[in-house]
């Protein structure tokens, strides 16, 4: 077993402790680990040790643009933790960048964000997470439950003709800011065939927890 593999074994056993149940608007702590790549303030940690966090509350859980399906929740604080060998490094986002999605029709959910110039949303990118169809038990972002599924962090998701180009955009030509310097994750780990990625369920080849906490 790899040291990546170990470190995203013992991080979801570490979750297993946590309760689940329906909750009334209350605070609430999203919360996706994965070891990957990463860059902060220009410097590249190789498969780190990342957890993203973002802290809000259920009242503002909302159906994104009223569709059906689509919850997200977008007023909170988000923040990152990297732990690569002996570093630990802390930041948090500037407000407006990342927010939490639920797509309940394709079975994704995790961290999505607005990049670039042109604010352009991006369905699977700092963290989303494919847990295929219907993911077991993941029916809003209210209840606390931990879930995994496959990492995706790509620019231009989904990737797979015709939606897409079969590749994903350089993720540091749309870096994130914090109060640490801007922020890039990549995703390093994927199958390719005929130079683009396979598809958009089994193409990315790493795995991420998430987690909704409440008090």
């Amino acid at each position: 077993m790899s040291k990546r593999q170990r470190l995203l074994c013992t991080a979801m056993c570490a979750a297993a402790w946590l309760a689940t149940g329906s909750a009334a608007a209350a605070p609430v702590t999203y919360t996706g680990f994965t070891v990957t790549d990463v860059s902060l303030n220009g410097i590249h940690y190789h498969n780190a040790a990342v957890t993203l966090k973002f802290v809000g509350d259920t009242a503002n859980v909302v159906t994104y643009n009223g569709m059906a399906g689509i919850y997200v929740n977008e007023k909170g604080t988000a923040s990152v933790q990297i732990v690569s060998g002996a570093t630990t490094l802390q930041a948090t986002f500037t407000s407006g960048q990342i927010f939490v999605s639920l797509d309940q029709n394709n079975g994704g959910f995790g961290f999505s964000s607005f990049v670039g110039a042109k604010h352009t949303l991006e369905a699977a990118y700092p963290l989303g997470i494919d847990g295929n169809i219907n993911p077991n038990g993941l029916n809003d972002l209210v209840t606390p439950i931990v879930q995994s599924g496959v990492q995706w962090s790509c620019i231009g998701f989904p990737v797979a003709p015709p939606l897409g180009s079969g590749q994903c955009g350089n993720p540091a030509s749309y870096p994130l800011q914090t109060n640490h310097g801007p922020f890039v994750i990549y995703m390093p780990y994927y199958s390719m065939q005929g130079g683009k990625i396979v598809d958009d369920i089994g193409g990315a080849l790493n795995n991420a927890i998430f987690t909704i906490q409440l008090p």
